[in-house]
């Protein structure tokens, strides 16, 4: 068992094609926020001074074309900005499992993006190494959550100076 995104059911396909696998929700403790995920996203912006920012929104308004969107989204089962299912989307079209699963988490409720803090991809990373350690090493999760409050915290107040 892994805990991973919606990408990496690609990743299997391509590189272990006779793999059989299946995808759940992450399980929630009790009043936890289940069926839920964080999102990581990639956004189109225009910077404060670009020199031709009507260029810029013209590429922006090609980019999130259903039909040009769907060439990522076929590759990486990205999401969507658009709600409804499109035909240029190939999981979509063929009814796949794994992307049902991603658009319900998707739109839960429950589901958000992550915490945008001083030190969110710190946390990220720490987050990351502590469940790491968990699995791996059969380490006791409650100490190693403690220990990465503070040194996030630490970081916090430094740069919160």
């Amino acid at each position: 068992m892994t805990v991973n995104g919606n990408w990496f059911a690609n990743a299997l396909k391509e590189y272990a094609p006779n793999l059989n696998y299946r995808v759940a929700a992450i399980p929630a403790p009790q009043g936890g926020r289940a069926n839920s995920s964080n999102f990581g996203t990639n956004i189109f912006m225009i910077p404060k001074g670009a020199k031709n920012p009507e260029a810029a929104m013209r590429f922006i308004l090609f980019g999130v074309k259903p039909e040009v969107m769907a060439d990522n989204i076929n590759i990486w089962r990205s999401l969507s900005i658009y709600k409804a299912p499109n035909d240029a989307i190939k999981w979509d079209k063929e009814g796949d499992a794994v992307y049902k699963i991603v658009r319900e988490i998707a739109s839960s409720p429950n589901s958000g993006h992550p915490a945008l803090t001083i030190v969110a991809k710190e946390m990220s990373n720490e987050i990351t190494l502590l469940r790491d350690n968990v699995i791996y090493n059969n380490s006791d999760p409650k100490p190693l959550l403690q220990n990465a409050e503070k040194k996030l915290q630490a970081e916090v107040d430094k740069q919160s100076k």
